[in-house]
């Protein structure tokens, strides 16, 4: 047993990603002896969020796969990530950490690979029903894994592990407020930001509240005056308590972090997928949230067909009986403050190898 454990978090290119590593190097800092130091791409959130945090980032050149098969996406990714794992071995030789924790996305191949050849442990946490392409490459010779889904767990032949949930920082019910909410991702969605404005036209009584992604906020904002939506409101990228907090409703892309946390806050959310997520992975995690009994999903094909999201979301938004039906079944939600589940089982795994 260490007096001090030395942390790598790695996870990043989108918030769905960095939001479990992040609650996880809190719930190390606030209940063990730890330093955490952050790995990941400068190019993305989780430079951003880590500085935030307070935590050291150090910056590793990673890229998705790209190409027309199987084998040429293999390829590429392997050759334009060998920049990364050279620089991910030299962060690791100076750091020397005594274990690292991966969350899930691109940037984290150069860094298991770079564990892996300095024999550092590591564990993996998987948000998603479906494991991801890189998680599933490096899991067997994780320390532990964990998943947020019992699906998972019971359909992943390559490896057993745990089903804790997804860490993240909400954890209790959040009094309902008076306004729809949509959330189209950290980067925003144009599906759901046009959806939104055309919905703000057609219900002008409606308060609504839209996180579009930074970028896209200037150019709302002139859609938005041409129109004369004086019931919207357009956020970039948003203190995430404080809408959920305006929420009476939510429109949701169907990320699990972001379903995790309005389950947790208890907020009756309709799930629209993105249609070409990996594996599908965002419509299966909205059909868990649907068999809960406190969500919906709605496929974009339904809306373009036949206005289905409309017409939920007036129904709902029109039904306290509803409502309150849908935040009483999300009281059943039993995968709460999985951080700190997930941080004492690895330092209870480290303890043992030391």
């Amino acid at each position: 047993m260490k007096d001090t454990y030395k942390v790598v978090i790695t996870g990043g290119g989108t918030a769905g990603h960095i939001t479990p590593a992040l609650s996880i190097a809190r719930s190390l800092i606030d209940n063990f002896q730890t330093k955490i130091y952050y790995l990941g791409n400068e190019n993305f959130l989780e430079k951003e969020l880590a500085h935030k945090e307070g935590f050291p980032f150090f910056h590793i050149h990673s890229q998705g796969m790209e190409g027309k098969n199987p084998l040429d996406k293999w390829k590429n990714f392997i050759a334009r990530n060998s920049k990364g794992i050279i620089e991910a071995y030299r962060h690791l030789k100076n750091i020397n950490p005594d274990f690292v924790v991966s969350t899930g996305g691109f940037v984290t191949a150069p860094v298991l690979a770079a564990a892996r050849l300095l024999s550092i442990p590591y564990f993996i946490h998987e948000q998603n029903t479906v494991m991801g392409r890189v998680n599933k490459l490096f899991v067997k010779n994780a320390k532990e894994v964990y998943y947020s889904f019992e699906e998972t767990l019971g359909g992943m032949s390559l490896r057993e592990g745990m089903a804790y949930g997804n860490p993240v920082p909400v954890n209790e019910a959040i009094k309902p407020g008076n306004s729809l909410v949509v959330l189209g991702g950290s980067g925003g969605s144009e599906f759901l930001n046009q959806w939104t404005l055309s919905f703000a036209k057609a219900n002008p009584k409606i308060s609504i509240h839209l996180q579009a992604g930074r970028k896209n906020v200037e150019a709302l904002e002139v859609q938005k005056e041409k129109g004369e939506l004086k019931n919207l409101t357009i956020h970039g990228f948003v203190n995430i308590v404080e809408m959920y907090e305006r929420a009476k409703v939510v429109v949701t892309r169907g990320g699990t972090s972001s379903l995790f946390e309005l389950a947790n806050a208890e907020i009756p959310s309709i799930v629209v997928p993105l249609p070409n997520s990996m594996d599908n992975h965002q419509y299966l995690n909205g059909l868990h949230f649907q068999q809960l009994g406190g969500m919906k999903v709605v496929e974009q094909s339904e809306q373009k067909s036949g206005n289905t999201l409309d017409k939920v979301a007036i129904e709902w938004l029109n039904n306290k009986d509803i409502l309150e039906e849908k935040r009483k079944n999300l009281q059943n939600f039993t995968y709460k403050n999985c951080a700190d589940k997930i941080s004492s089982d690895i330092i209870t795994v480290m303890n043992e190898l030391t």
